[in-house]
């Protein structure tokens, strides 16, 4: 600004120097103060262009980082929406398995009370039985005859010799059988 003060008023110093001789002597000083006047003028309006093209690359670079500082407000914004719905569904999740594991709890306590009013558990004892090869050894109670048997859980001391196998492909398995002669 203070350039373009300085400069305008030595184009008008130059330009009222230039006139006055040379005007009263033909005219021709009036061509050279306008010369020098617009080189001067010139200059301030190539000044001023640079500023408002400065002025415009700020304000450009200003839009550009709000643009910028918007995209990363709405970037964060998502981000804690998604956290919000993450957490809540895990929420959700072990709200639903603590239910299901209680349903499951209540069910096995339900069946084992049936159980319990259907078949009320039969004491733990010693039997001391006589069995053949003939007779049949189910869970904790055996019909038997010659041999000695303790029932805790359903273990069973003597078992007959099996000297067959046979194999039943619909379970892949080879068990052994009595033989059939």
């Amino acid at each position: 600004m203070l350039r373009s003060l300085i400069a305008l008023t030595l184009s008008l110093a130059v330009a009222t120097a230039a006139f006055t001789p040379k005007a009263q002597a033909g005219g021709k000083g009036l061509a050279i103060g306008i010369g020098v006047g617009m080189l001067l003028s010139h200059g301030m309006h190539q000044q001023q262009r640079h500023h408002a093209e400065q002025r415009r690359r700020a304000a450009a670079y200003e839009r550009a980082r709000a643009r910028e500082r918007a995209a990363a407000e709405r970037r964060a914004e998502q981000r804690r929406i998604a956290a919000q719905r993450k957490a809540e569904a895990r929420r959700l999740a072990a709200r639903k398995a603590a239910a299901e594991q209680k349903i499951a709890q209540q069910q096995a306590e339900e069946e084992a009370e049936e159980i319990a009013a259907i078949d009320p558990p039969l004491p733990v004892q010693k039997v001391v039985a006589q069995a053949d090869a003939s007779d049949v050894v189910t869970g904790s109670t055996v019909t038997a005859t010659p041999a000695v048997i303790e029932t805790n859980t359903s273990t069973v001391a003597a078992a007959p010799e099996l000297g067959c196998k046979k194999f039943i492909p619909s379970a892949n398995l080879t068990i052994s059988v009595v033989c059939e002669d």
